[in-house]
């Protein structure tokens, strides 16, 4: 069984028509692109007219026919000059096609700006006008877990829903906003640019969660994380304010060295130490530790806020290992809360103890 031989084929080739054609369209579909037409339009009729001029000895010469031509592109009252039939109808030509170019010129720079702003209020949303609102920065599934705990937030029957800003990196980052007990306000922009935390009004929050950085590389993340730790806090000390923030780190020696550089109302998560990411609303929300029902250990265990009880006036070092089934994290003294602090921290009679257990009983 014989196979014919393959065939050369070979791309129809364009015209040179349909060649101008495509390449004039893509020039039209940009500002300076219709500009460079208007141009060139104005251009050849210049020099056309110029040398119809010349040809009928309405000029000296070609040179004065072309400034003469220019002229009356841009000065109407040229037209008072012409002494012939011939220069009067030329005249009349240029001064049209004058007036046509700055039509045009003005036309098309009116429309772009009028197309930008019909853009932007389409795609930004507006300022957020709302205060004592949660801000959570970031993207992806530890910024969703987050919104998911905020669920604490639901509001007792007759109150207003209280309001949770997502300020997401772009559009494409936005959480859903169904079925939450709260108002979930999204924003996107740059959490390193002062605007988009100005849109957030992040100083006029009640908290606010950095959880989730744009790179799948975690130290990369990390550093994103900081950059975003850093924009903030000189946003809010420029502003004046000091909310609680809490911020989701991947690698906690990624933020060691860092941290001591922050105000003390930033508190760091670590991912890779054994607290759980969640627990960064006991900082941002200090209220709510004690209802959040999402697991964070293997065991499916909760945080858990109790009263120091006996334990006050001992150190946090004594609390560790005193009750088999709990797991001390850390303190919960007024409305901070202070993860894994130091073993040697007292523990005041007013302090309550953030602990992991299985249920409020074994807490």
């Amino acid at each position: 069984m014989s196979s014919a031989a393959p065939r050369d084929v070979r791309e129809p080739r364009l015209s040179w028509r349909r060649r101008a054609r495509l390449a004039l369209a893509a020039a039209a579909g940009s500002t300076g692109g219709r500009l460079a037409i208007l141009g060139a339009a104005v251009v050849t009729v210049w020099l056309v007219t110029a040398a119809v001029a010349a040809l009928a000895d309405a000029h000296s010469s070609y040179g004065m026919a072309l400034w003469s031509g220019l002229r009356h592109l841009f000065d109407p009252g040229s037209l008072g000059d012409d002494d012939t039939t011939a220069q009067r109808i030329v005249g009349v030509a240029q001064v049209f096609t004058g007036l046509i170019f700055l039509a045009g010129v003005a036309f098309t720079v009116l429309s772009d700006g009028v197309e930008r702003g019909l853009r932007r209020l389409s795609e930004d949303a507006p300022p957020v006008t709302e205060s004592g609102h949660v801000l959570v920065i970031g993207r992806g599934p530890v910024r969703d877990a987050v919104l998911d705990a905020l669920a604490a937030l639901d509001p007792e029957p007759g109150e207003r829903r209280p309001a949770v800003v997502a300020l997401a990196p772009t559009r494409d980052d936005a959480p859903p906003k169904a079925g939450r007990p709260y108002r979930l306000l999204t924003r996107t922009g740059d959490p390193g640019d002062p605007s988009a935390l100005e849109a957030a009004r992040a100083a006029a929050t009640r908290g606010i969660v950095i959880a989730g950085a744009r790179s799948t590389d975690r130290d990369v993340a990390d550093l994103e994380t900081l950059e975003t730790c850093a924009a903030l806090a000189d946003h809010l000390d420029r502003a004046g304010a000091a909310p609680l923030v809490a911020v989701h780190v991947e690698r906690a020696s990624n933020a060691d060295s860092v941290w001591p550089l922050l105000p003390d109302t930033f508190d760091a998560v670590p991912g890779d130490r054994n607290i759980g990411t969640i627990l960064a609303l006991g900082v941002a929300l200090p209220e709510y530790p004690s209802v959040f029902d999402a697991p964070t250990g293997p065991d499916g265990a909760v945080p858990f806020v109790v009263a120091a009880g006996d334990l006050a006036g001992t150190r946090f070092a004594d609390a560790l290992g005193r009750c088999p089934q709990a797991v001390p994290l850390g303190l919960l003294r007024g409305d901070r809360a202070e993860y894994a602090p130091d073993p040697d921290t007292p523990i005041e009679a007013s302090d309550g103890l953030i602990v992991l257990a299985p249920d409020r009983a074994a807490a």
